[in-house]
């Protein structure tokens, strides 16, 4: 049957690469030769541990991650890591700081606040969330064990790409939410003591969460008593191949696929798509009038999660929606608490998906009755 593929702009799960399911349909019954699918395969089995072993060079060699840290696979979501955070990096003290960037970094406090006292490095910033804080305001805890951000809201549209790393007390760990950007610019790991990502954005499918972790930080000694085995690092790490428990096997397999794919083109090729993709996208809202509204401050403007409202409000919004789900766009409701239109554009978004939501947006905004604002 003839079809065509839809243009999946949602947040996560998300687009893959043609080739990268073109693939995975070839081998889906017969794996290498072993007359089973990846998903029949034992985890302990020969053929597995070879693609979770690709899966972490794979990470390492796309993020340039340096010998002081490790990669770790976690079988979850990334909003798990909200709880197993404090659980293993409170390092014997009773705080640590958060930094508030919109709706997942309030998420994370919340699981927090059970573990430890919070101190919020600046006060929440008024809803909707359109800028981060001025530095000047922000107030870090010196005694405190970590300082915690999200360095790209996904439904807020937020992104915080310059960290004033200045303002971090020495020897304090950084740790970051990075599910919805990393891979999509080059960072300095060195920086930080722990990054988390859910991998269903821009790396594979649902089901995994890597961790790179600076190895000195792993300290059994300094976990907390009521961490489950699961989500003890030091402990998960000391496990036959660091694989405390069942992976999600598919997930890991999609995951080296998508590495092997990505490290063709190297991470400076996504960040140079990224910033194309996003630029067109913004300069066509900015240039629309005053039909299409990008509230969220220029220099905050997360360029994987690309959030716009229409002036003329809710049922233009609507209608809107309806006629891109028409033309073969999905996802691209805005998050539940923000409303609006959400673009999220990953990896795996070729640059024709953005000409292509351009040019339905363009043709929703000179219909007749929409030519005047």
């Amino acid at each position: 049957m003839k079809f065509e593929r839809a243009w999946n702009f949602s947040s996560g799960p998300t687009c893959l690469p043609l080739s990268v399911l073109q693939k995975a349909q070839a081998e889906f019954l017969n794996y290498n030769g072993t007359g089973m699918c990846v998903a029949e395969l034992s985890h302990r089995s020969k053929h597995f541990k070879e693609i979770w072993n690709n899966v972490r060079t794979g990470f390492t060699k796309f993020l340039n991650i340096p010998e002081t840290h490790k990669v770790m696979l976690i079988q979850d979501d990334a909003s798990m890591q909200f709880a197993a955070i404090p659980m293993n990096f409170l390092a014997g003290k009773s705080a640590a700081n958060y930094l508030v960037t919109g709706h997942w970094s309030e998420a994370c406090i919340e699981d927090a606040e059970a573990y430890c006292t919070v101190n919020r490095v600046c006060p929440s910033p008024p809803k909707p969330v359109c800028a981060v804080s001025p530095y000047d305001k922000w107030h870090v805890d010196a005694k405190a064990a970590y300082l915690h951000y999200c360095s790209n809201e996904t439904g807020d549209g937020v992104a915080l790409y310059d960290f004033p790393y200045e303002l971090l007390p020495e020897n304090m760990p950084l740790i970051c939410d990075m599910s919805s950007e990393l891979g999509s610019r080059q960072i300095d790991i060195s920086k930080f003591g722990v990054i988390y990502a859910g991998v269903q954005k821009n790396f594979g499918s649902s089901g995994v969460t890597v961790l790179i972790v600076k190895k000195s930080l792993l300290d059994k000694s300094t976990v907390l008593p009521i961490t489950p085995s699961v989500y003890n690092y030091p402990l998960v790490q000391e496990a036959a191949d660091e694989m405390y428990n069942t992976p999600a096997t598919w997930s890991c397999y999609i995951t080296w696929l998508c590495l092997d794919y990505m490290n063709k083109q190297g991470l400076k090729y996504y960040e140079d798509l990224s910033i194309e993709r996003s630029k067109l996208l913004y300069d066509f809202i900015d240039n629309s009038n005053g039909y299409y509204v990008a509230r969220v401050e220029p220099k905050f403007r997360s360029r994987n999660n690309v959030i716009f409202h229409l002036s003329r409000g809710e049922e233009a919004t609507k209608k809107f929606l309806a006629e891109a789900e028409a033309q073969g766009f999905s996802g691209l409701p805005g998050f539940r608490t923000i409303g609006g239109v959400r673009a999220s554009i990953y990896n795996a978004m070729p640059i024709e998906g953005v000409h292509k939501l351009i040019a339905v947006s363009y043709t929703h905004l000179t219909l007749p009755t929409n030519r005047e604002v």
